[in-house]
Formats: C-alpha cells, structure tokens, sequence
C-alpha cells in the first residue's frame, strides 16, 4: 500500500510505509537546500573575512604609530618623576655643554642646553626621516628628543661611557661629564634627603 514517505511526508509513489531511506523527491530537496546553505554560509564568511581586513588596513592607515613619544611623555612614563642613572648622565652632559642653558650657542654653531650641532640634526633626520632643524636645539623638549633619537640608534642598551663617547669622543670630555655625573649623584642625594625631611 502507497502512503506518504517518513522523511518528506508527501504523497509520491515510491514511497512506502516501510522505506529505510528517504525517497528521491526528498533527497534531491535536502541536497538542493544544503547546497544553498553552505552558499549563503560561504558569502557570510567571506564578506566578513574582507570587512575586516579593510577595516584593520583603514585603522593602521588612519592611526599611524608615531615615531618616538616626546621626551617628557617618556620620562613621565618610565621613571614617573624619579631620576635614573641615565637621566642623571643627561643631566651631566647639559651641565657640562652650557650650565643648562638652553639659549647658548657655541663657536661651531652648537645649540643650546645640549650644544647639539647642524651635523647632529642632520644626522637623526636620516636616521629617523624626521624634520628638525638647529633651531629646534633652543627648545629643551626637542633637543631632549634628538638626544634620546640618536642614542637609541647608536646606544640602544644606553650604556654610560658610549653615551657620552655618541654625545662627544673627546677622551677629555668624557672625563669632565663622568666628574659631573658624580657631582649630579651627589646632589640627589641631597635633594632627597631635604625633601623628606622639611626641617
């Protein structure tokens, strides 16, 4: 006796209330709909695929990483307002240039607190594609950059004496700034001392 098939439940003749498999009419119906599923699966995944892609492209290209953080954000950020021995050697070399003064200028056209010279700032332009010029030297936070810039290139594990050897290779300078490191050092000392105190 024909009856309706157990898969599709509709009437079709070769279908019998017995029947193991489903009949033709639903196999061909189920691979018709599971073909188009994975279709419509495959656009979703690939639109999406693609949206972000673009998206993260547009993100990079619209944000770009700057360069180097300016001076002060690094010291802010690494040190939080307590000196390191490196910043304590910076401290030295501006000492030792011009008396932290940041309006001097030498003989050779070296520039502010850092005497940094046009060479220097041509050089960490190559170096890094920047644009600074020796007026730039007048500006502490600037000089401090270009200082910091050519450093990472040179001394990038910011070992002392090759600090100063990168800043100036006179053999004597490198005594005259190790001696006002030790004078600097000293001062912190005190510095500290007087500030928790209060007397």
């Amino acid at each position: 006796m024909k009856t309706n098939c157990k898969e599709c439940a509709h009437y079709h003749g070769r279908c019998v209330l017995d029947d193991l498999e489903p009949c033709s009419f639903y196999s061909k119906e189920q691979k018709r709909s599971e073909d188009l599923l994975r279709i419509v699966v495959g656009i979703i995944l690939a639109v999406t695929a693609a949206i972000i892609i673009l998206t993260s492209c547009c993100r990079q290209q619209e944000e770009p990483a700057p360069a180097h953080q300016s001076a002060m954000e690094l010291l802010r950020a690494q040190h939080k307002g307590e000196l390191t021995e490196w910043d304590k050697l910076v401290l030295a070399i501006s000492f030792t240039e011009s008396r932290f003064n940041s309006d001097a200028v030498g003989k050779a056209g070296d520039t502010g607190h850092l005497q940094i010279t046009p060479v220097y700032v041509k050089e960490v332009n190559r170096l890094y594609g920047t644009d600074y010029t020796i007026e730039d030297a007048f500006d502490i936070d600037k000089s401090l950059e270009m200082f910091y810039l050519m450093q990472q290139s040179k001394n990038p594990t910011r070992n002392l004496e090759q600090g100063i050897y990168y800043h100036n290779k006179s053999p004597k300078y490198l005594n005259t700034v190790m001696e006002n490191l030790e004078m600097i050092e000293r001062y912190e000392v005190l510095r500290e001392k007087l500030i928790k105190t209060h007397y």
